[in-house]
């Protein structure tokens, strides 16, 4: 839905406020040309300073229409408005509202903090120098009149901070625009100056490519690449692109490219911070008191009035105090003096340095506001006034305090000399409007306010409004509530965060929303799909506005406009590198050892190169890629290759087609029994189930949404369900079990939800009573943390029906556990259950729904999903704010641990370190504690009772110690945030699918999370070993875990999908080649009307290849010459035209061969035409049905063209066709138009 209020919430909500006198003379004071500035705006509460906001936008736009048309005045740029905010929460906040409240008649930005504490430097190449500078490009150059309005939204920390010079980013900023003129060359150049890198494909941000006249570049600040086509010298379109498929989507006029750091050192520069260093250093006190912090924090000893009167200067002051007073200017520490010559060689080498940031303000004259790059007549809010005015003496303490610590090891400048002033920057603005939110300071009467604040509002707006009351999920109570309102005719608004939550909201309120008999004279409650942080009310205008948050009594979470990162599952097998095993169809499995262009009788093309046994090369046409895949099978031991011209590649193929035939009737027997077996169908959704879902706390996903209809499609069908649903960590797999569960409990029936550890299964238990607590479900919780007495208790009542959701683990499963009536089963973790626990399910399971999740599904499980033997629901929609963990593999290096373990203390984080032997668990506890003796560490085992383990969970929760040492207990169900570092120990010793498992402990929250995986010193891994690693080092990004599946289902082999055993079949032929075998095996099985679909061979003379000029990377070039030679109709063939010219450029007459081939086969498939060989000039087509082609059409084709047509005698099923040396692209339209006669 777009992300705007319908018309009619429009005309309602802002023309009920408007019709308020207080609210709309406010706003118009605020608005008109002879209005008083600052202007101070008290007794908005909510979301109403947004209200105000965007009417305040509204208005300021019908005033630019009315002076263009009466007085004559024509603005050149758009208006720009800039918002000050406390914090990062409440930018976030803010953009939710203006989002939703403006329609889309806005575009709001975002300027950044550093998001470290003061004086921390940022990491080298971090993605924040690109995110301000691409934000400080937007500010610098001013906005069309043609564009929207932008409002910048700055936090108070990046307004106090100092910035390059409006002047300087101007001058780096590089603006595009169709119809422009620039030299290419000369604009690569300068893209790799201002810090882009270039590379064959862009797949990150900061990075560029050219391909002939395109060129593909990612902004640090945009949410997708843009691509700029060039006609010659002039830029002909500017398009948005999609990194992940390389398609282009909106196009745009023009393009503001921002340097990636807003500093971009050269030699003088670095000269004139060179000076600065020096003059700073000269103009200081020399005076070191870091013995002094050092021995008053560790109290060694006592001071008394001489020990400290060294440390007292000539005003009185202690050092601790003159330095927190900001009133001395130090001299730099021999540490910082090191670390400056270190930072000036660094910029002057590379053009970077760790902490860089620190000194952009000394490189000019004087310090740069934000502000400044805005004109005078901007109009700039400061909301919540007070609060920004107490803000800034807690961050100049925090600057203070920070500076002493930072100054013994870096040359830092005073916080004086780097900070402003929030009032000071307020008095420069000419349009001021500050929102007040303390009742006591909103009189300006008080002059004590007026002095502390130095501030004098010239123009005071009050609007009388109360903050939204919260409901706390009391459904019975809020609709008596909105009974009353509407009896006595209030005007009540209900935001949704989302078109799903506004559906189920109105299913609720279904009698408050729609017209019956009960309330035809009164006002309805209108709900609308749109995020605000929080309600109001105006009692004297009767306006209630209500969030949804307050309903549901649950707190808001990150605001929708947050950006989404994708992630798409694998696609494809085939990744072909030189060296890897590859299976042809024809020749059986041989080495890839590359592609190779060969000229041969005057024609040039691609071609496949592929060693087989005794050294033969078979060189197959780039037309034939579709008829070799990559060998996926053991990797315990390499595959044999096949000898050219023997009969063991077909003996093989055979007998496989036999064993896929024998399985292929099981698993259709097995599908069809499935069909044919009964379930129970649950009813459709009531208001029970609107109401549990719009309870829950964050915004449907996708992907979520389309798994939960899908479940609750299986639920409601009398066909019993079993579903996998394969999604990352934290993506939502809980939530749309827990949606299955209250349906199946709402139809009358029982519950049984499994996990693999007892852990997981007390935190699933949490969980349910959280989040079942408004609604009436009967929960029970089995496993070893509950005593036998109780289990007892319970199982009577799991018997008499009494229990209706049992959480549990493998006890469960037990033959004592007996349910009145059973209608679900939810397996989480399903890949932890071995064997003999899934043959008991395979019992429990007759005609019952059964839900499974997984992260990292077994190669059997993954198997058989693919294979469509069980349905399956991705989520591959990353979870908001979530960054990918940084993976790290080295060599066990105690030096290392404890550099990783202390990093990510000194950020206020704790870690895992994860140990997998009970007995010597201890050992290493002792080790690390000796190796980090400032830290505190304790250990989990599986071997502890529930209550020690209870106890050490909850104590690193609260924070209570910094290291927990513990086995793979953690594995499953820790779900800690601020613990951002795991240590596993060992990693070699472990598979793809735990590592990946336990890497998803840590990354939960918004932090950058670090994963380091040790193996032994001066160990040889096992191949396996270092191809698991390698995997979990390879697939960092969020929603890899289906993609991990995948490449251990070729690590450790499908197996056969009916046997207990990992095994099977499939390294014969290789698991592609098998899974063909199988597909087009089920498919002539299951149907009586099947057919095979054999590939028709096209041997003709012509140049056709895809240039290194035109695409030079060997991966993509090798993934086009597949979709060429898969392409089955006219639309696959105009597509693969659409995105070689998107993506690089026009298309060169050696690709064009390519494509013409293509349309060739095209019509060869529908005239089953099986092959199409040319030799000198004449061209043999071979009919593999001769019966289903018309002799009439034939015989009058060859009558029409006497000379270029006949047949042949010898073979009545072909005909030859004289077709001389013509270019493909005539070839093609030669052959095309002469068969499209036969059609």
């Amino acid at each position: 839905m777009k992300n705007s209020l319908s018309t009619k919430s429009s005309l309602s909500l802002f023309s009920l406020l408007n019709s308020s006198a207080e609210f709309h003379s406010g706003v118009l004071s605020c608005t008109r040309a002879d209005s008083a500035f600052p202007c101070q705006v008290s007794g908005l509460r909510g979301s109403l300073p947004s209200f105000f906001l965007a009417q305040f936008i509204e208005q300021t736009i019908i005033n630019a229409v009315h002076d263009r048309q009466y007085n004559n005045k024509i603005r050149q740029f758009q208006q720009d408005y800039v918002v000050v905010v406390q914090g990062q929460k409440e930018a976030d906040e803010v953009e939710s509202d203006i989002l939703s409240l403006c329609q889309g008649k806005v575009q709001t930005i975002k300027f950044p903090w550093w998001g470290m504490i003061p004086y921390r430097p940022c990491a080298k190449g971090s993605v924040i120098f690109g995110e301000r500078a691409w934000v400080l490009s937007k500010m610098a150059v001013k906005n069309p009149v043609d564009e929207l309005p932008r409002i910048f939204i700055v936090t108070q920390r990046s307004l106090l901070s100092a910035v390059s010079p409006v002047s300087y980013i101007r001058e780096l900023s590089i603006v595009l625009r169709k119809g422009q003129e620039i030299d290419v060359e000369s604009l690569v150049s300068r893209l790799s100056a201002l810090g882009y890198l270039r590379v064959p494909r862009v797949g990150m941000k900061g990075e560029f490519a050219v391909r002939g006249e395109v060129l593909d570049i990612f902004l640090c600040g945009e949410e997708s690449a843009h691509r700029i086509t060039f006609d010659f010298d002039t830029i002909c379109a500017i398009k948005t692109f999609d990194i992940e498929t390389q398609v282009s989507k909106y196009s745009q006029e023009r393009l503001v490219i921002s340097p990636m750091k807003e500093v971009i050192w050269n030699d003088e520069l670095v000269e004139r911070l060179e000076k600065a260093f020096s003059r700073e250093n000269s103009n200081g006190v020399r005076n070191d008191f870091a013995a002094y912090d050092q021995k008053r924090h560790a109290n060694e000893q006592s001071f008394d009035s001489d020990s400290e009167k060294k440390y007292v200067y000539d005003d009185g002051a202690s050092s601790a105090d003159a330095v927190m007073q900001d009133e001395v200017h130090l001299s730099f520490t021999d540490e910082a003096l090191r670390q400056k010559e270190r930072i000036l060689t660094e910029l002057s080498v590379s053009g970077e340095s760790e902490g860089e940031e620190l000194f952009y303000n000394l490189l000019w004259d004087e310090n740069n506001s934000l502000l400044d790059y805005f004109p005078d007549d901007t109009p700039v809010f400061l909301m919540d006034f007070d609060r920004l005015v107490n803000g800034q003496k807690l961050i100049e303490n925090e600057y203070s305090v920070s500076y002493r610590q930072a100054r013994q090891t870096l040359p830092v400048l005073r916080p004086k000399s780097i900070l402003m002033d929030t009032v000071s920057l307020a008095k420069k603005c000419s349009v001021l409007v500050a929102f007040r939110s303390l009742e006591t300071l909103s009189n300006m009467e008080d002059t004590d306010t007026r002095c502390q604040m130095d501030l004098e509002f010239k123009n005071t707006v009050t609007i009388h409004s109360e903050q939204g009351q919260s409901y706390l999920g009391k459904i019975n109570y809020f609709k008596e509530q909105l009974s009353s309102m509407q009896n006595e005719n209030w005007n009540v608004f209900i935001f949704a965060d989302n078109p799903n939550q506004s559906l189920r909201i109105r299913e609720i309120l279904k009698e408050y929303c729609e017209k019956n008999e009960n309330n035809m004279d009164k006002k309805l409650v209108e709900v609308y799909p749109q995020a605000i942080t929080s309600g109001f009310s105006i009692a004297d205008e009767k306006i209630l506005v209500i969030q949804e948050n307050e309903i549901f009594g649950r707190r808001k979470n990150a605001p929708k406009s947050i950006r989404k990162a994708r992630s798409q599952a694998l696609t494809s097998f085939v990744e072909l590198t030189p060296g890897d095993y590859i299976v042809h169809a024809n020749y059986g499995i041989g080495l890839f050892k590359g592609i190779e262009r060969i000229k041969a009788l005057g024609t040039e093309r691609d071609y496949i190169k592929l060693e087989y046994a005794g050294e033969d090369f078979v060189f197959v046409p780039i037309e034939q890629v579709n008829l070799v895949s990559r060998y996926i099978g053991s990797n315990d031991e390499k595959p044999r290759i096949d000898t050219i011209g023997s009969k063991s590649w077909s003996q093989r193929k055979e007998k496989v087609q036999k064993k896929v035939e024998e399985i292929a009737e099981k698993l259709i027997d097995l599908y069809s029994k499935r069909k044919a077996s009964k379930g129970f169908p649950f009813p459709k959704d009531g208001e029970w189930a609107a109401a549990f879902e719009a309870a829950f706390p964050y915004e449907d996903t996708p992907d979520q949404a389309t798994a939960t209809r899908e479940i609750k499609e299986d639920m409601e069908s009398l066909v019993p369900m079993d579903r996998l649903v394969c999604g990352d960590v934290g993506y939502g797999k809980t939530e749309i079990a827990m949606r299955a569960a209250f349906k199946a409990v709402m139809g009358g029936k029982q519950v049984a939800f499994l996990a693999p550890t007892t852990i997981l299964a007390e935190q699933h238990f949490e969980n349910c009573i959280e989040r079942f607590k408004n609604f009436p479900v009967q929960m029970a919780q089995l496993s070893r943390f509950v005593s036998p007495s109780q289990q007892k208790k319970i199982l009577e009542k799991v018997s008499e029906g009494k229990i209706d959701l049992l959480v549990g683990t493998h006890r469960i499963l037990q033959k004592d556990v007996k349910f009145k009536d059973l209608g679900l089963i939810i397996i989480d973790e399903e890949q932890r259950f071995g064997v003999k626990d899934k043959e008991k399910l395979k019992v429990m399971k007759t005609n019952v729904d059964c839900l499974a999740m997984s992260a990292t599904p077994i190669p059997r499980t993954l198997h058989m999903s693919l294979l469509k033997i069980r349905d399956m629901s991705l989520l591959t929609t990353a979870p908001q704010n979530r960054q990918p963990i940084e993976t790290v593999i080295e060599e066990f290096d105690e030096e290392k641990v404890a550099r990783a373990i202390r990093n990510e203390v000194s950020r206020g984080g704790q870690v895992f370190y994860l140990h997998n032997r009970v007995e010597t668990l201890e050992e290493t506890r002792i080790k690390l504690q000796n190796l980090l003796p400032e830290m505190m560490v304790d250990v989990a085992h599986g071997q502890m009772t529930s209550d020690e383990l209870d106890d050490i969970f909850r104590r690193f929760k609260m924070g209570g110690f910094h290291i927990l040492v513990a086995t793979t207990i953690i594995e499953n169900g820790i779900d800690i945030p601020n613990v951002n570092t795991i240590i596993i120990d060992r990693a070699d010793m472990y598979g793809v699918s735990q590592l990946y498992q336990l890497r998803g402990r840590v990354g939960r929250s918004d932090r950058k999370a670090y994963a380091y995986l040790f193996y032994p010193e001066n160990k040889v891994l096992s191949e396996v070993a270092m191809k698991r690693l390698q995997v979990i080092s390879d697939f960092t990004d969020l929603g890899s875990g289906f993609k991990i599946a995948m490449k251990d289902m070729e690590i450790r082999g499908a197996g056969n999908l009916l046997g207990k055993d990992q095994s099977g079949e499939v390294y014969a032929v290789g698991f592609e080649m098998y899974l063909n075998l199988l597909n087009s095996a089920i498919e002539r099985l299951s149907s009586s009307n099947w057919q095979s679909q054999n590939e028709v061979l096209l041997e003709l003379e012509y140049s056709g290849y895809i240039p290194d000029s035109y695409i030079d990377d060997a991966q993509i070039k090798m993934e086009f010459y597949k979709k060429i030679a898969s392409v089955q109709d006219q639309q696959q063939l105009d597509a693969i035209w659409e995105e070689f010219n998107d993506r690089f450029g026009p298309v060169p007459d050696e690709a064009a061969s390519l494509l013409s081939l293509a349309k060739i086969r095209i019509i060869c498939n529908r005239l089953s035409i099986s092959s199409l060989r040319e030799k000198m000039g004449q061209c043999r087509i071979e009919f593999s049905q001769v019966a289903k082609l018309n002799i009439d059409k034939i015989l009058r084709l060859i009558k029409n063209n006497p000379k270029t047509i006949r047949l042949d005698p010898k073979k009545p099923n072909e005909i030859i066709l004289q077709t001389q040396s013509i270019d493909l692209k005539s070839k093609s339209d030669f052959i095309k138009e002469k068969l499209e006669q036969l059609l």
